[in-house]
């Protein structure tokens, strides 16, 4: 009985704490970053991985300003989480702008 009473109290904490974090305003910003990208493989390469890292919003890329602008939200990343993911991936990248995006 008393692991049925536990368990039940530890679902409802889950519930209301998560129905909390669910509340919160959603605070995201757009950061442009050049990279050293120079083919249709490597923008492919940088949009596919770096499209899942925690926080990503929305992703885009140029390649022909070898470009890419990713909206993000605050809470969970920033700027420099998101470069180091795409140098991990071999390439150089510069933040050009970071601007706060929209809030929801």
């Amino acid at each position: 009985m008393k692991k049925l009473i536990y368990a039940a109290t530890v679902a409802i904490v889950c519930l209301l704490s998560s129905n909390a974090y669910a509340r919160q305003p959603k605070i995201c910003r757009e950061a442009v970053f050049v990279t050293t990208m120079h083919c249709a493989k490597c923008e492919k390469k940088i949009v596919e991985n770096v499209s899942f890292e925690k926080g990503v919003v929305d992703l885009t890329s140029n390649l022909d300003d070898k470009t890419v602008t990713i909206v993000y939200d605050t809470a969970r990343t920033d700027t420099l989480k998101l470069a180091n993911s795409i140098r991990e991936l071999g390439y150089e990248v510069k933040v050009v702008s970071d601007n706060e995006k929209k809030k929801k």
